[in-house]
């Protein structure tokens, strides 16, 4: 019996472990951004699952779940730094002058969850000084007939 229960206890693990959903992206120097562009973020500092795209700066839920979303920015005083989280092209929250806003949403897969400048915005980074992240996990998984 011992033995059963250890197979499962590790299918168990292998499924969480591989089907482990979670990015972060920066800015690792300072953009100047029109209002009404996504944030493409240059940096991607992990991207398990793939769901990030640091060439649209788009995420795309590679499965259907709980998730949570964070956005930070960081300007200087003589500039402007408004942004939203945006799901399918819907928006969610917004982050204005040097405060962040984070988010929890129901995806199904290949929803997508993006940042989206507000007006135009000025954002300050360094290759050692990030400040400016998009950060996203899955923590849970929906089946269909799960309710809210």
């Amino acid at each position: 019996m011992y033995y059963f229960q250890l197979i499962v206890l590790l299918v168990a693990v292998h499924r969480f472990l591989t089907g482990t959903v979670a990015f972060t992206a920066a800015f690792d120097s300072d953009r100047d951004i029109e209002s009404g562009q996504i944030l493409v973020f240059n940096k991607v500092l992990l991207n398990f699952g793939g769901g990030y795209s640091n060439k649209t700066g788009i995420f795309t839920a590679p499965s259907s779940g709980v998730y949570v979303f964070q956005i930070h920015g960081l300007t200087l005083k003589r500039y402007d730094f408004w942004v939203e989280l945006v799901h399918n092209d819907q928006y969610i929250v917004s982050a204005f002058a040097r405060q962040g806003n984070s988010a929890t949403l129901r995806l199904k897969k290949n929803d997508t969850v993006c940042v989206r400048t507000r007006r135009r915005s000025y954002l300050y980074g360094r290759p050692d000084e990030i400040y400016t992240t998009f950060v996203g996990y899955r923590i849970g998984l929906l089946r269909e007939g799960d309710s809210e």
